[in-house]
């Protein structure tokens, strides 16, 4: 059990303490590279994140616009495949940014990944809609990065969209 002990200014203090946070889990069956590979690459940012990245601009630079039922935002992936993380830093105006943190960890041949939601001021049928989006978009990804054991991601979504 471990405890830390930080010291906040009394605003961000109040702050902290209306932030709602979440994580959810899915073992994905496929390789770790492979999986982080796909969760990286922002084109397959629509096929999975349905309810939240509505549409995707690509910018050169590596920042990208997405349109989300918030209104537009920048996004900029930034991740590391030595540790895992796969931040996507959300961009807003005047300069405001929240960062979603999520994280690949190697389990076998098949992939764990940890996505944690953080939401501020969020009343709790509102956070309880955005948990269960959640988990929808999660299903979503394990179905389309799950690949076979002879089947690489590109042939499965070739096959997917033949199918379409």
């Amino acid at each position: 059990n471990v405890e830390a002990h930080f010291t906040f200014a009394p605003k961000t203090r109040e702050r902290i303490k209306r932030m709602r946070i979440h994580t959810e889990t899915v073992v994905v069956p496929t390789a770790y590279s492979d999986f982080f590979a796909y969760v990286t690459d922002p084109d397959n940012l629509t096929r999975w994140s349905v309810n939240f990245i509505l549409h995707l601009n690509k910018q050169p630079g590596g920042r990208h616009r997405v349109k989300t039922p918030q209104g537009e935002l920048g996004l900029e992936i930034r991740s590391d495949q030595g540790t895992g993380t796969i931040d996507m830093v959300f961009h807003g105006e005047q300069g405001r940014q929240f960062v979603v943190p999520t994280r690949a960890v190697p389990l076998g041949g098949d992939t764990l990944y940890l996505f944690t939601l953080i939401l501020p001021d969020l009343p709790p049928d509102e956070f309880e809609k955005a948990k269960a989006d959640l988990r929808e978009e999660l299903r979503l990804l394990r179905e389309q990065a799950s690949v076979g054991p002879n089947q690489n991601l590109a042939s499965k979504e070739a096959a997917v969209s033949g199918l379409n």
